[in-house]
């Protein structure tokens, strides 16, 4: 995400793997997908930049791509309400534990989309060598 709410799926190494120490520029840099498909497996996990209070990512439960209709946000919600209350929140680490379709949005505008698929340890993802790819109509 950005501080203009934007999402982006980013592949390659991350900046705070790679420089800890220096906080990441807002500025796009090349290796990120805007409004970015996923495809992961059950129990891989998911890191989302929070740049800011406002914009974090929120789970859209109410979206018809979404398949698992016993999906638990709790978590979600718990960031939402822990970053409200004026904690500092750079990074939010999810794991998967369900396989299913789960979408979501930035907080400020759920216009800003990102579709998450997660397949069974036994599926294969359709486009096998893609794993990020960009949300297309």
């Amino acid at each position: 995400m950005t501080t203009s709410g934007s999402i982006r799926g980013r592949y390659g190494p991350s900046p705070y793997i790679t420089n800890h120490v220096r906080r990441r520029l807002d500025a796009p840099v090349s290796g990120e997908i805007e409004n970015p498909a996923f495809c992961l497996y059950k129990g891989d996990s998911m890191m989302f930049d929070i740049p800011s209070a406002e914009h974090y990512p929120v789970y859209l439960k109410d979206s018809l791509l979404n398949t698992n209709a016993n999906f638990d946000f709790s978590l979600f919600t718990d960031l939402s309400l822990r970053l409200q209350s004026g904690e500092d929140i750079e990074v939010f680490a999810f794991t998967f534990s369900n396989a299913g379709t789960y979408v979501f949005g930035d907080a400020v505008d759920n216009s800003n989309q990102m579709v998450v698929a997660i397949m069974e340890i036994n599926q294969k993802c359709p486009d096998d060598d893609k794993f990020l790819q960009p949300i297309t109509t």
